[in-house]
């Protein structure tokens, strides 16, 4: 919960920052004065989002998801105006602009984006990889999750969904790297419970969210289920073997890889949610890393942020012949918003000795 506080205080100076420039724009355009009511709803746009968490971290029940979900919508809209202002204050310093338009057009144009960010989320793709490795006597095929982020805004239906779509991929094996939950307050078991309709073994580590919503709880809830968790900890499996490594910020690749005895003769899946470490898994004998956690970004213009911050933000990579694969993921986080990026459940294909197939598909040098 310290890191949670922690990320929280975060946020709420990021909101507050959001709010004063959004608000004193509109003041502007809108031609509003600064009284009592100005401030008043400045300060409650800044604490709506924390206002609904804490009700539905205590509650948890439809009213306060749903109000949390507004909240969130809300927080996405003003994100949405903020980019707009700017690209607003661009054009009027250098061209010109007349601001009865500005104040017209801009709150149309975020509205819409809104609405269709929103309306893409509902979509979710199903990506396909495919890899080769003599190190498998026959083909595997890996369902690859992450990021789903259950909890007031993506519950049980959607995880169902998502569910009947792994299954429907006929895979070996299901993987998932991290944040299956979202944040403190609204996890139960019975959330979870149609996981155990998953018609493979099912392997999972934690992401940050984990420890964002209290590890101990989530664990006591997975542990009602068919999940079989890895925390630096190896599981051989029929013909390879999987290690699953705890959210990076307990411990890197480099740090906790060389501390589990693995055979590099058999085919190794890392799982790790962070997209970091890839060096290190090569030189450890990983064969394929598997990791989410960036969202690809998950709306415009923050697929642009990712891109700095995260070498490996998205998509295929590799690096003396080990693989990442690192997912957009399931869900979102924030706002319910996708812009640019899709939802997705990875289909990873490894053909084995029998077959004859590309050594990956439109993986990039790392």
């Amino acid at each position: 919960m310290r890191d949670f506080a922690a990320f929280g205080i975060m946020i709420f100076s990021l909101s507050f920052t959001l709010n004063v420039y959004l608000w004193f724009h509109l003041s502007y355009l809108w031609h509003i004065h600064h009284t009592i009511l100005f401030w008043g709803l400045l300060l409650l746009s800044t604490v709506s989002w924390f206002g609904a968490m804490a009700l539905d971290m205590r509650f948890s029940n439809r009213a306060t998801g749903t109000l949390n979900a507004a909240s969130l919508v809300w927080m996405g809209f003003e994100i949405y105006m903020m980019f707009a202002l700017i690209l607003y204050d661009i054009v009027r310093l250098t061209r010109g602009a007349d601001p009865r338009v500005a104040a017209i057009v801009l709150p149309f144009v975020a509205v819409v984006l809104v609405v269709l960010s929103i309306v893409i989320t509902q979509f979710i793709r199903v990506r396909r990889i495919e890899l080769r490795s003599d190190k498998l006597a026959r083909d595997l095929r890996i369902v690859q999750l992450s990021d789903l982020h259950i909890g007031s805004i993506h519950g049980p239906r959607r995880l169902a969904r998502i569910v009947r779509m792994a299954n429907a991929q006929e895979p070996d094996v299901v993987l998932i790297t991290g944040d299956l939950v979202d944040g403190p307050g609204r996890f139960r078991d019975h959330m979870y419970s149609v996981l155990d309709d998953i018609k493979a073994p099912v392997l999972f580590t934690t992401g940050n969210h984990e420890y964002y919503a209290g590890l101990e709880g989530v664990l006591a809830v997975l542990a009602t289920t068919k999940l079989r968790v890895l925390r630096n900890e190896l599981a051989e499996m029929d013909g390879y073997q999987v290690i699953g490594l705890d959210d990076g910020r307990r411990g890197t690749v480099p740090d906790i890889l060389p501390q589990i005895p693995h055979d590099r003769s058999k085919y190794t899946v890392l799982m790790f949610h962070q997209p970091t470490g890839l060096e290190a898994a090569a030189e450890g004998g990983v064969d394929l890393q598997l990791s989410g956690h960036t969202h690809g970004g998950q709306f415009i213009p923050f697929p642009l942020l990712a891109r700095a911050i995260w070498h490996r933000y998205t998509g295929l990579y590799e690096l003396k012949g080990t693989y990442l694969y690192c997912t957009t993921g399931g869900g979102t986080w924030g706002p319910p918003f996708r812009l640019g990026t899709m939802c997705e459940i990875a289909v990873l294909d490894i053909r084995g000795r029998a077959k004859d197939a590309p050594a990956g598909k439109d993986a990039p040098a790392a």
